[in-house]
């Protein structure tokens, strides 16, 4: 039977083959390692630290088990949640300000006219702040978790 620990930032990976995964018997050895099972091959386990363990799970991916992270996902949906309400208030801001200039009324319906850069329309503030909130939309409709 062929056995390996790694250690990876402090935490203990336990390489073992799976039929010999059920006799781990300590509860401090199982809270403290990961058992992630073995590989055959001469190369498969010549690699060290985290490039081992991604060898390992690459010719065993039914073993893979990867934290969600979901108090930070959500943490971190919060806060986009929280820069779009600020984005959105200051588009409404310059969506009311544009509305007040004859040669900016116009942005509200015709996105072309608004997305425009030239002499004629010098002021790309409202265009460069929807922009904006694009890219931030864009990150908070794909949340990484299920």
């Amino acid at each position: 039977m062929q056995v390996t620990v790694e250690q990876i930032r402090g935490s203990s990976i336990l390489v073992l083959p799976l039929s010999e995964q059920s006799k781990i018997s300590s509860p401090q050895a199982k809270k403290k390692s990961i058992v992630v099972g073995s590989c055959t091959g001469s190369n498969t386990m010549t690699d060290e630290g985290h490039a081992k363990v991604a060898t390992l799970l690459s010719h065993h991916s039914e073993l893979a088990i990867f934290r969600r992270f979901s108090k930070l996902n959500f943490q971190n949906l919060l806060y986009l949640q929280a820069e779009l309400t600020h984005l959105e208030a200051n588009l409404k801001k310059l969506v009311d300000r544009d509305a007040q200039n004859p040669n900016r009324q116009q942005y509200s319906r015709d996105w072309l006219f608004l997305a425009q850069n030239d002499d004629e329309h010098d002021d790309r503030e409202q265009w460069d702040k929807f922009l904006q909130i694009r890219d931030k939309l864009k990150e908070y409709s794909m949340p990484s978790f299920s």
